[in-house]
């Protein structure tokens, strides 16, 4: 899982999965960017509908294992940015 510390500041990645997906689904807004989104309460279910929002609006194929891996904002926007970067 990707970490970040707690003075960096947000992605531009991360702000819009925050605002654009998480935050809507979840109700809040996390403290920390590596957070685990299940600690945070984060159903499966919500997880799927976060990867899926996540692929339309990054446009970017991510699996349930991916995601899994890294259950964080910070961890899901290494992983699309990784993928945006290599065009995958």
């Amino acid at each position: 899982m990707t970490e970040l510390s707690p003075s960096a500041a947000p992605t531009d990645t991360e702000r819009r999965l925050v605002t654009e997906v998480v935050e809507p689904l979840l109700g809040f807004t996390p403290d920390e960017m590596s957070q685990d989104l299940i600690a945070l309460g984060a159903d499966s279910m919500q997880l799927v509908h976060m990867l899926a929002q996540a692929e339309d609006l990054f446009d970017v194929e991510l699996s349930a294992v991916e995601l899994m891996d890294n259950v964080s904002v910070a961890g899901l926007a290494a992983l699309i940015d990784r993928q945006r970067a290599t065009g995958g």
